[in-house]
């Protein structure tokens, strides 16, 4: 594992400097670098620790969890969450498409992620796969204490729930729901019924040796319910489920919260820019003034999420911290050497 470790870091190297040879060359400018970092993050593109974390998870997770490393599972899901909240991959919905890294910010107790993927005042979410639309706007209004946008959340999340939707999604809202009415019993029934049912759709194995969503579901109770009211409900009884994580969980409220993998020398910028806090969700309607006729009135009107502006943003608030410690003639110099071609040698063009 540790020469590949080494592979990949070789490759991250090259990857940076022919991005920063490449801006360089082209404008030097670090806004341009940062952006273009956080973009090739974000589509997977760059070579990184990160990456090959999610690639080999299973083998990292489960190194972890024999040993009872509780404190290297939190930094494995900490780098993991950061490295999905990079903006600049758009998915065509609106913030409802970070739900599940947001359960996953729940479970290893990154609130600042939790605060930027729904800031309050953010509108409600409307535009996405009905479970995500209907259960994000339920978690904020639980998250912020809102009285106004719980009523209606409520009522689309009981809705949703007396569906014919899937059983698993469907007990991750009954969840929420019975979270808002402090009732421990159906809080517990539904988070059981939640993990057997998760784990057998099209998950990867990683989260069928530690549902991330589910220990996400379970902080959100152990941080919104009274004391007395929390140690009523059940932890589920399903090996998906790790009671050793919760418990350590419930013990470090506030857990030290840095990246499983150690960034170092040339490659320290990406270290940087995965423990710097997430880009806000932001929010446009990119075809609201659009006169293309095949634009119907419902598009035009359709939020989405603004990842253009989230990188922009970004960009300047990481540059504004760490502008100075960015040397792109340095960095260009990692880029792998190119093989001069025969004609150019013979002819020299």
């Amino acid at each position: 594992m540790k020469d590949k470790m080494s592979e990949i870091l070789s490759e991250c190297k090259q990857k940076l400097g022919e991005i920063a040879q490449e801006i360089a060359k082209e404008s030097g400018d670090k806004s341009a670098f940062v952006r273009e970092l956080v973009r090739s993050l974000a589509f997977g593109t760059l070579p990184n620790l990160a990456a090959s974390y999610e690639n080999d998870y299973e083998i990292q997770l489960e190194k972890c969890l024999q040993k009872g490393d509780w404190q290297s599972v939190n930094n494995l899901i900490f780098e993991l969450t950061r490295c999905k909240l990079m903006p600049g991959c758009v998915d065509g919905y609106d913030h409802c498409g970070r739900f599940f890294t947001l359960l996953k910010s729940l479970a290893c107790g990154d609130f600042k992620a939790v605060e930027a993927v729904i800031p309050r005042g953010i509108a409600p979410s409307a535009n996405g796969h009905a479970m995500l639309v209907v259960g994000i706007n339920l978690l904020a209004a639980i998250w912020h204490d809102d009285e106004c946008a719980l009523k209606p959340a409520l009522a689309a999340a009981v809705k949703f729930a007396n569906s014919k939707k899937p059983l698993n999604e469907r007990a991750m809202i009954k969840y929420l729901i019975a979270l808002c009415e402090q009732d421990a019993s159906a809080m517990s029934e539904s988070l059981q019924s939640f993990c057997a049912s998760y784990v057998k759709t099209d998950v990867r194995e990683g989260e069928k040796l530690l549902c991330l969503s589910a220990h996400g579901l379970y902080k959100l109770a152990f941080i919104k319910l009274p004391a007395a009211k929390f140690e009523c409900v059940k932890m589920p009884t399903h090996k998906s489920f790790s009671r050793e994580f919760a418990v350590w969980r419930t013990v470090n409220k506030s857990p030290e919260l840095k990246l499983y993998f150690n960034y170092c020398g040339e490659s320290q910028i990406l270290g940087k820019i995965l423990a710097f806090p997430p880009a806000v969700s932001t929010l446009y309607q990119p075809y609201l003034n659009s006169d293309n006729p095949y634009h119907s009135a419902t598009l035009k009107k359709t939020w989405f999420l603004d990842d253009e502006a989230m990188t922009d943003k970004f960009a300047k608030d990481f540059l504004a911290k760490f502008e100075e410690q960015i040397n792109l003639e340095a960095l260009a110099k990692l880029a792998p050497k190119q093989k001069t071609s025969f004609v150019k040698k013979m002819f020299g063009f």
